[in-house]
């Protein structure tokens, strides 16, 4: 059974419009870098609490370093820790890393590189390269494994 004329030709009329439509956006310049830039911006300007919340332990750690004397808090809960330093390290370089990476996994990993490394360093012991490499290269192998997972997913 064959269709009317006038069935046919409003077809072809949609298709044509909407043809001329698609070519009219693909014709329009559009800045790929453009709208990169924007949405990053709005990515960190979603983050920005975790900036704030930066700058505020960035500020306790700069109050311990210098209003209260390293004696003070070298026994604090557990003996030779300094924990009440550590601690705010911590937190301020997680929130800054976490901001600034825009990942809180990469930002506590960073952290947790940075407090051992402090730790070790506060307890006055020499880190050989080799123990550097056997600290930094479990975690950079996690890092990847996860980033790969979640590739796939």
């Amino acid at each position: 059974m064959e269709r009317a004329k006038s069935r046919i030709e409003t077809k072809a009329k949609k298709t044509k419009s909407t043809l001329v439509v698609k070519s009219a956006e693909q014709t329009a310049p559009v800045s790929k870098k453009k709208h990169y830039f924007k949405s990053l911006f709005l990515k960190y300007l979603k983050h920005l609490p975790t900036f704030i919340f930066a700058l505020l332990f960035s500020g306790t750690t700069y109050l311990i370093l210098t209003r209260i004397h390293p004696e003070n808090i070298k026994h604090f809960l557990i003996p030779n820790s300094y924990l009440p330093l550590l601690i705010s390290v911590f937190l301020s370089s997680f929130f800054l890393f976490s901001f600034i990476l825009l990942n809180s996994r990469r930002g506590f990993l960073i952290s947790l590189l940075m407090l051992i490394f402090l730790f070790l360093h506060l307890q006055q012991t020499e880190i050989p390269l080799k123990i550097v490499f056997f600290i930094v290269a479990p975690l950079f192998f996690i890092e990847t494994i996860i980033s790969l997972i979640k590739a796939k997913f």
